[in-house]
């Protein structure tokens, strides 16, 4: 049986009895935040806890690697809110189920600030668990969601399912901690200075361009929550190593991802662009053959259709910026290449709308002619005669 308390931590032994364990088999480790500064220590933590009767098995500051002990491994914490009416076992749930209560706050993951002392700490931890069977995963398949994650599931764990837990998801719990930290059996030593402004735009757009959700602040050139969440969420994807904010190695194994994407966008620009091209001179091809008292206006309607078009895509061609990493060029990218992506259908429809107006006016040309000769001042007027074809603009 491994030891009740862990090798090499200090401890602080709560003298209150701790509830006993359901037993059900189940092998649980779940996280928590203080809710409070860098300035408190984790032994200052443990003796508020115990004052408070909300014993957690662990109290752990990130940046000293401080960890203090307060029950031992095979007795229930305090920490969780448990239903009196129901009796749901929030914290005797399994056979074993220990907690922690980390120094810092869940609106800033403290996994940002996660010191080299902090990190060797913590991974004495994990081995620690480790010993006692609880697996390197996530219980229910979840990550710890941005603070507050309003809308993670409450629920129970499965019976027969191990894992780490978190305190946002367990049923009757209304907090939303411990914040978007990352995988605990796969930290490395935080990256504490936030990316510069141009640095953000980058691999924000990255994120982007593999489908990582940047919320409604989409590509803003700030780094915050949400990105390093989306950030996060990578790391877990690709089987990387990391925590905090991006590293230049980090930076530079993005773009490596994303060349072919972007090569692809750019190849459709210019694609798109040759086809708006076509279009407007075909619409100045149409001016030309007359002054139809109906048909010139639809003509510049298009016209200044496609001007608008050809405007944004020559926006989106900023997207070269990222093989060029220059920085202020590329603000409105995102926005720009969903326009373009919406309006394809579009433009294929006016596309052959003009196919249409084009096979109209030669047939009626050519009737003409044959009716009238080389007649020119007659034709001319016959041209000029009212006609009822007309573009529908969408």
């Amino acid at each position: 049986m491994p030891e009740l308390w862990m090798p090499g931590v200090t401890v602080i032994a709560s003298t209150r009895t701790m509830p006993a364990m359901r037993g059900t088999g189940e092998k649980i480790f779940t996280h928590h935040t203080m809710e409070c500064g860098y300035d408190w220590s984790a032994t200052s933590a443990a003796n508020y806890l115990i004052r408070e009767a909300k014993e957690a098995h662990f109290t752990f500051h990130p940046q000293s690697g401080e960890i203090v002990q307060l029950i031992p491994a095979d007795v229930g914490a305090r920490t969780l809110v448990w239903n009196a009416l129901t009796k749901t076992p929030t914290n005797t749930h399994g056979t074993i189920h220990m907690q922690i209560e980390v120094i810092g706050y869940a609106n800033r993951p403290w996994t940002l600030d996660l010191t080299p002392a902090g990190l060797n700490a913590w991974n004495k931890l994990m081995d620690y668990l480790r010993s006692w069977g609880i697996p390197d995963r996530w219980v229910t398949g979840r990550r710890p969601p941005v603070f507050p994650g309003p809308d993670v599931p409450k629920e129970m764990p499965m019976y027969g399912q191990s894992g780490h837990s978190f305190h946002a998801e367990w049923q009757d719990n209304n907090h939303g901690d411990p914040g978007a930290i990352a995988d605990p059996w796969s930290f490395t030593a935080g990256t504490s200075t936030k990316p510069d402004y141009a640095t953000a735009v980058v691999v924000q757009t990255y994120l982007h361009l593999m489908g990582y959700d940047l919320g409604s602040w989409g590509i803003d050139g700030s780094f915050g929550a949400v990105s390093l969440a989306a950030l996060q969420q990578y790391r877990t994807d690709f089987g990387l190593p990391g925590t905090g904010y991006p590293t230049v190695d980090e930076i530079a194994n993005m773009k490596d991802e994303n060349v072919a994407k972007i090569d692809t966008i750019i190849a459709n620009q210019e694609a798109i662009k040759t086809e708006l091209t076509v279009l407007k001179s075909g619409m100045t091809a149409l001016s030309a053959l007359g002054t139809l008292s109906t048909l010139p206006e639809d003509i510049e309607n298009l016209k200044q259709y496609i001007d608008t078009k050809l405007v944004t895509v020559a926006k989106s061609d900023q997207v070269v910026y990222l093989h060029e990493a220059t920085t202020n060029q590329f603000l409105s990218l995102s926005a720009d290449l969903e326009v373009i992506e919406t309006k394809i259908e579009e433009l294929q429809k006016l596309q052959a709308q003009l196919k249409t107006v084009t096979n109209d006016l030669g047939g009626m040309v050519a009737n003409m002619t044959t009716v009238l000769g080389d007649d020119h001042d007659q034709l001319k007027a016959a041209i000029e005669e009212p006609r009822t074809i007309s573009l529908e603009l969408t």
